[in-house]
Order: structure tokens, then sequence, then C-alpha cells
């Protein structure tokens, strides 16, 4: 059987509300002025750089889809493209249609 184990006894804190800051969040100076303000640019031009790159690659992605679409235009033709969203004409009782 193992011995049993003696915990220390709990220390008694007095429960008291943290003291109120000095200054307003607004007043506080910074440690770090030239790290905040870096901080702050890249954070601005990297957000801007995102939107532009992201809109680039907006229009690459609309320029492959015309690229695409175009393919699908030369190999069916009009008629073709328009078919493929059309009900068939054929008759689909028959499992083997006659040519």
């Amino acid at each position: 059987m193992l011995p049993a184990v003696r915990r220390p006894a709990a220390r008694k804190v007095p429960c008291t509300p943290p003291p109120a800051p000095a200054v307003g969040v607004h007043e506080a100076k910074l440690d770090g002025e030239k790290l905040a303000a870096f901080r702050f640019w890249a954070h601005l031009l990297g957000g801007i750089g995102m939107g532009a790159f992201m809109g680039m690659a907006g229009s690459l992605l609309l320029v492959g889809f015309l690229a695409f679409f175009y393919y699908i235009v030369m190999s069916l033709g009009v008629k073709g493209v328009i078919g493929i969203f059309t009900p068939s004409k054929l008759d689909t009782t028959d499992p083997v249609p006659a040519a």
C-alpha cells in the first residue's frame, strides 16, 4: 500500500480588485513606437497588396475560363454548346436508338 501524500496547506490570499490604470488607454506611451509604426504600415500595405494581387488572380481565372470556353465553342460549335443545355430529341425509352 502506498503512503499517504501530504499536501501543503492552501495560502489565503485576500481578494482585492486590481488597481485602476494611471492613464487612459489612448494616453499610454508605447514601449516600441518604431515597432508599432512598422506593424501598422506593414499591415496597411500588405492588405492593399493582397487586394490588388487577388484581383489580378481573379482576372487570370476569368481569362483562363474564357480561353476554355473559346476552345469548347470552337470544338462543338455554337449549336453544340447550346445543345448541351437543351433537352435531348432522342427517344429515351429505346435502349439503343436507331441511327
